[in-house]
């Protein structure tokens, strides 16, 4: 895919680089309960996601991750997936999150050595360190409401 390409650009000759970062993963809803991940960069629960290899698409990305961040395989759920952009000077990011379920039953256990943790919360009992886009995917697609 084309929108895997890109790395950076430059908005005008006066400007300074924008890095364009574009990352997959999933959201995994079992029985009342969301999957989040800590790794040891960030202090803080995040979905499972990150960056897209060369060879991958997105879907192939969202599950290589997800296997990587949980030691379990997924199946994505919804091929529309729930976008989220963060605009920061000089830096985008688009993250891009489907849907997906478990299809093993192997325990939760990462197998990238960066993932600190994976585990099952609450919808009803998250933790308060969420990254910034857990909320607003869980409310965008509707998992949660007002």
């Amino acid at each position: 895919m084309e929108i895997n390409k890109i790395s950076s650009l430059t908005s005008n000759e006066n400007s300074s680089d924008l890095t364009v970062s574009i990352l997959s993963g999933v959201v995994i809803i079992e029985e009342g309960k969301v999957l989040l991940t800590k790794d040891n960069k960030d202090d803080f629960w995040k979905l499972p996601g990150g960056k897209i290899n060369d060879s991958e698409n997105l879907i192939q990305a969202a599950k290589r991750e997800a296997l990587e961040e949980t030691g379990k395989r997924v199946k994505i759920l919804n091929k529309s997936p729930v976008f989220y952009t963060i605009n920061k000077e000089n830096f985008i990011a688009i993250l891009i999150h489907y849907f997906a379920q478990f299809i093993d039953n192997k325990k939760l256990n990462p197998i990238d050595k960066k993932v600190v943790v994976a585990k099952m919360f609450s919808l009803k009992d998250l933790p308060t360190d969420l990254g910034i886009n857990v909320l607003p995917v869980l409310y965008k697609s509707g998992i949660l409401t007002n």
